[in-house]
């Protein structure tokens, strides 16, 4: 094996495995222990709240802090189920690469099992790769939840010593990496070589470059390794960049990958947009392997699952006043962002930005429609959802309705000075002179106006008056200001 020293990478603590077939293995031992659901699911969820003080800051500054919103993560119910799919196939493929066993270290010299007469005492390397499945519209968190769950992992371990034998191996737990957008088996090799440098300190990529690898030369490469720095599994995303081959062939990208995961046991996680599923069934083969370590199809959120998520988004508010969430604008803001978390964080923060500077920062559904509006400036035409249903019920959105005047406000200004130059937000659910709107929602909802008893004798009279709004003066019976009588 080569002796590789990984740069910055961490030395590792050992727990021992209540399993028997992980114990006495450091690979395995060196990664996080078999945790419960709840466990794992609090490390996962993720909520940056605002402040007091925060919220007392100037209109430039919390704009910026708005941007929490984004780094928001509740777990959704596909997060513990795919954190399990990778808990389980890495666990299993280091399971069998002990580097302790005469199998494994046969494995690492011979990449070709039939290259030499000698067999290992323990027998021939048997590897136990798979790959997962993971398949979803735009916008539903894929690729969110996947890097999320892989930071619950170290992603680079060096080992020295295990219970006190020598043990100089790199451990490479994870890779991210995307599917080249032209579909190249050798854009893609080239891919994993660069995102290998970066975690590790190589330079396989330079040389790729440098010395004009053939095809042949970089799967040699790349397969060499994988199996030199352990790595236990690699994440491609945007699988769907890859177009089926018309001839009903399975991609040369996908076979490569298929015969990576035979002879070398290292798994590998796709994640792309359903356009994906066409290549992966080109061939039952394809087809077979890509969901044998899991397989997940993920939607935009049910109704429960929404309730908690917005409850948890609707409290990272920037704005100098907290806008309490009811179930209207709830289901109204649940309709605009299509139940996915990615628009439903864009929209929030762009509704934010839009009120936080004006004089009056609470979160309306106009400032939700706004939000949306600027979040998908060039996307909004283009988004097909599942859930037309939903799309149905949304009222039309006048997005001229919405709109903000572009006067800054200045908050290095005197305090009265400042709020006059505040913009305001062209919203009908919004008041555009607050300092009336409770008086003018009382006067509305009165059934009387509070006056004295009429004379309707008085009344009648009035019809032969040549100047009713005098007479009305004179009688005190003309009120020029109605809310001097709130």
């Amino acid at each position: 094996m080569m002796n590789l020293t990984l740069k910055n990478a961490l030395s590792p603590v050992y727990n021992s495995s209540p399993v028997s077939e992980y114990a006495g293995n450091p690979l395995i031992e060196a990664l996080p222990p078999i945790e419960s659901d709840a466990v794992i699911f609090g490390k996962l969820r993720l909520i940056q709240k605002v402040s007091e003080h925060e919220r007392t800051l100037p209109s430039e500054v919390r704009k910026h802090i708005t941007g929490r919103v984004r780094e928001l993560v509740i777990p959704l119910p596909e997060y513990l189920a795919v954190f399990r799919m990778i808990e389980g196939t890495l666990l299993r493929s280091y399971s069998k690469k002990n580097p302790f066993s005469p199998s494994t270290m046969h494995y690492l010299h011979y990449l070709d099992s039939n290259e030499t007469m000698v067999q290992p005492a323990a027998g021939m390397f048997q590897p136990e790769g798979s790959a997962i499945t993971i398949e979803g519209d735009s916008g539903v968190g894929k690729t969110y939840m996947v890097k999320r769950i892989l930071n619950a992992y170290p992603q680079t371990i060096q080992h020295h010593f295990y219970k006190g034998r020598e043990l100089n191996l790199p451990q490479v737990v994870w890779l991210f990496v995307e599917c080249p957008s032209d579909g190249s088996l050798v854009s893609f090799c080239k891919n994993i070589l660069y995102a290998i440098d970066c975690v590790a300190g190589t330079t396989f990529y330079k040389e790729a470059l440098s010395k004009r690898y053939g095809k042949a030369d970089l799967l040699i490469i790349i397969e060499r390794t994988v199996r030199n720095f352990f790595i236990g599994v690699i994440v491609v995303d945007e699988m769907s960049n890859l177009e089926a081959p018309k001839n009903g062939h399975a991609h040369p990208l996908l076979s490569f990958i298929l015969n990576l995961i035979n002879r070398s046991g290292v798994p590998f996680l796709f994640v792309g947009n359903p356009d994906m599923r066409d290549v992966f069934t080109q061939t039952l083969r394809i087809a077979r392997r890509a969901e044998n370590g899991g397989y997940i199809n993920m939607q935009p959120m049910a109704k429960s699952v929404w309730d908690e998520y917005i409850k948890a988004l609707w409290s990272i508010q920037a704005t100098d006043v907290i806008t309490p969430l009811d179930g209207t604008l709830a289901n109204e803001f649940r309709i605009l962002s299509k139940s996915t978390p990615d628009l439903a964080s864009r929209t929030f923060q762009e509704a934010q930005k839009c009120v936080i500077g004006t004089k009056d920062e609470r979160i309306t559904l106009g400032a939700l429609q706004e939000g949306q509006r600027r979040a998908l400036a060039l996307s909004k035409d283009l988004l097909i959802f599942s859930n037309q249903n939903e799309s149905n019920q949304s009222s039309n959105t006048n997005d001229d309705s919405a709109k903000v005047a572009l006067n800054p406000v200045d908050n290095n200004k005197g305090t009265n000075k400042r709020n006059s130059n505040k913009k305001l937000l062209s919203d009908p659910d919004r008041p555009q002179h607050p300092e009336f709107s409770e008086k003018l929602l009382n006067l509305l909802t009165m059934d009387r106006l509070p006056l004295d008893d009429l004379n309707p004798r008085f009344l009648v009279s009035l019809s032969d008056s040549e100047d009713i709004m005098k007479e009305l003066s004179d009688n005190e019976l003309l009120l020029d200001n109605p809310l001097t009588m709130l």
